[in-house]
């Protein structure tokens, strides 16, 4: 499923029940199920209720902020004794570039999520909550508390705890974590609590660091990059700073400014007439 025009972003309404997308199984037989969704903004979650198959999300919005934007049929049902013995995985899920809630799965998913926010609205809620689950996440920033049954995360930003069941298995890695927590092994990750320039869906710079960040924290991903869902925009300041610093005076200190936030301002302030 995807728009016919590139530049269009279609928006699928919310149900009574909040759900903008239901997905369940039809056959017997439990067939596998292949679905792709690219460019799409759902004001509602996802609920997906099939057992094996292969479901895509490509540069879509799926209820930011909200209370939970997708759920797996059959997750927090398992006792933490079961869950150490990592069940098989039938059902893959691969998010890129979206910008999701709440997230629920099941034992038997495999999350693969590369530059990706999750936002459950606020910080000390639980952002994905994936208990005996395989999670893999690249360059994402997760705005809330993370359970998983393993966890392979490379370049990403927990602003809150990291809970796995299989501490001896998975990594984290060139990410900024958060302190507590019962998080698997750690390779160049500092310890810290992220602040965000805003966690306001509407705001420009959604969930990206804040300036004052330090610069240990902000070149703590791979290769000096950003870590969170906003690497691009690390490289970008890290070249301004090398052609600034060579260039200006000893004694001045540059500071970055985003026009984005400036011409928001302009827009917002009303039209004196003569």
């Amino acid at each position: 499923i995807a728009p016919s025009d590139p530049s269009d972003q279609p928006v699928l309404a919310a149900d009574t029940d909040g759900l903008s997308l239901r997905l369940n199984a039809l056959d017997s037989d439990d067939a596998p199920i292949e679905l792709y969704l690219d460019g799409l903004d759902l004001l509602g979650g996802v609920r997906v209720a099939v057992p094996r198959g292969q479901i895509a999300l490509n540069c879509c919005s799926v209820a930011p902020g909200r209370t939970l934007s997708l759920d797996v049929a059959g997750a927090g049902h398992q006792s933490s004794l079961t869950r150490m013995t990592l069940a098989e995985t039938t059902l893959h899920i691969h998010l890129r570039g979206c910008h999701l809630g709440r997230v629920r799965l099941a034992p038997w998913v495999h999350l693969h999520a590369s530059r990706c926010t999750f936002d459950p609205g606020h910080r000390d809620r639980s952002a994905i909550d994936a208990a005996g689950a395989r999670l893999s996440l690249q360059q994402c920033t997760v705005y809330g508390g993370t359970r998983a049954g393993l966890l392979q995360a490379t370049g990403c930003v927990f602003a809150s705890t990291v809970q796995v069941d299989r501490r001896e298995e998975g990594w984290v890695r060139y990410s900024l974590l958060c302190p507590g927590g019962t998080p698997p092994r750690v390779h160049r990750s500092p310890r810290g609590s992220p602040s965000f320039v805003s966690s306001s869906v509407t705001h420009p710079q959604y969930l990206q660091l804040s300036p004052s960040t330090s610069q240990r924290w902000a070149e703590a991903g791979p290769r000096g990059t950003r870590p969170g869902a906003h690497p691009e925009i690390g490289r970008r300041l890290r070249e301004l700073n090398v052609r600034t610093h060579e260039h200006l005076p000893m004694t001045l200190v540059p500071q970055h400014e985003d026009r984005a936030l400036t011409d928001l301002n302009r827009m917002a302030t009303p039209r004196r007439t003569p």
